[in-house]
């Protein structure tokens, strides 16, 4: 445990004294206060706590609301209840109520510490919480999955952030294949069966590894299997991934399931890949409407022309008109360089660097790392080098 500024609340003297004594008894606790009162009628803290313990009678609904307004007044607080009562409506009415955890007078010492560990890697996640982005094709074949892990490498390779790929198109999921020619010794589904026991250990062991801060989940090998991942099962795995990773970038099947759904949910971003054809701009109409008609906000839709034929008919000007929605990203057309990438399962921008494919990925992924973007002669100097 690292040092935390921790003050205990109680109206009952014995209570205070018990836990202040134990509480100073754990080595390197830190700093902690005991507060003679209840939360009806607090001070107001003006230098940050990191956790709050509130040890009460807890017998009126009126308490529960106390938790509830203080939360509210220190969001970044951690707020443990201790009590001897344990009934699961309680339990519920206290986590709705913001607490993080319920611990018992009763606990030892070593429950005690486990309840403040769980407390603080709460708030080292939530200190941590990688962008989320979803791929999705409007119609197979759009390139959905090139851009998803392609950008992912991008991201990796050149910014030095930690990034991970969930493949989560179930049933014929390749992801993998797009920058590793290594087979994955595991996958989401085996993932899926140990959700459980989830935790960041777990996590990393089922990735691929592609570089030392860049991993694939890979999708079931079998498609028999897919039935068996459950939609609860998956947010854990990316809810957990957003407190490891700074990208967590998710590739979507077609099919909007009840997983699909929920990687789109939690996803910052989702960006629907099309190109720039009438099919693709019709089945893009009905994806963004289906969408939109889910209570998906607008702002978090952000649509990708992939493959851009600038000789087309049908223009960049003709999508966003169609669609109501101006382009997120207009990737250049440079099929040699491509299709070598993904029959060798090399990354475009390591194995093509001229290629304008690669010079298009980089920017983006310098933009949304936050990194400056320089110009493309720099650029080759510094990935040729």
């Amino acid at each position: 445990m690292y040092p935390a500024t921790i003050a205990i609340i109680s109206p009952l003297s014995h209570q205070l004294l018990d836990l202040g004594q134990r509480l100073k008894r754990i080595p390197h606790i830190g700093e902690v206060m005991t507060i003679h009162g209840d939360l009806h009628n607090l001070p107001d803290f003006k230098e940050p706590l990191d956790v709050v313990i509130a040890a009460d009678p807890f017998e009126e609904h009126r308490t529960m609301d106390a938790l509830a307004q203080f939360g509210m007044r220190y969001p970044r607080t951690r707020l443990v209840v201790c009590s001897r009562q344990n009934s699961p409506d309680f339990l519920m009415r206290a986590m709705r109520s913001g607490v993080r955890e319920v611990i018992s007078p009763e606990d030892s010492d070593e429950l005690l510490v486990e309840a403040l560990k769980r407390v603080q890697m709460q708030q080292q996640a939530q200190d941590r919480e990688g962008k989320v982005m979803a791929f999705i094709s409007c119609k197979g074949g759009g390139g959905a999955t090139f851009l998803a892990t392609n950008l992912a490498y991008a991201i990796a390779a050149k910014n030095n952030k930690k990034v991970a790929v969930i493949d989560l198109n179930l049933h014929f999921g390749d992801a993998a294949l797009f920058v590793s020619d290594q087979k994955p010794s595991s996958h989401l589904g085996d993932l899926s069966l140990k959700s459980r026991h989830l935790d960041a250990s777990l996590l990393s062991a089922a990735m691929l590894p592609i570089l030392p801060n860049f991993g694939v989940l890979a999708a079931p090998e079998s498609p028999t299997a897919a039935p068996e991942i459950q939609a609860g099962q998956v947010s854990s795995i990316i809810r957990l991934a957003k407190t490891q990773y700074d990208f967590v970038i998710l590739d979507m099947g077609r099919g909007l399931d009840q997983v699909g759904l929920t990687g789109l949910e939690l996803a910052d971003q989702v960006l629907p890949v099309l190109q720039n054809t009438i099919p693709y701009l019709r089945d893009g109409k009905r994806l963004l409407g289906l969408l939109q008609s889910l209570g998906f906000p607008n702002e978090k839709i952000l649509p990708v022309v992939n493959r851009h034929d600038p000789e087309s008919e049908i223009t960049i000007q003709h999508l966003e008109t169609a669609l109501g929605k101006k382009m997120a990203r207009t990737i250049p057309n440079h099929y040699a360089a491509v299709a070598a990438s993904v029959n060798q399962g090399i990354p475009v921008v390591k194995l093509a660097k001229h290629s304008p494919v690669s010079k298009n990925l980089m920017e983006w992924a310098n933009k949304i790392s936050g990194k400056k973007t320089t110009s493309f002669s720099h650029w080759m100097r510094q990935v040729l080098h």
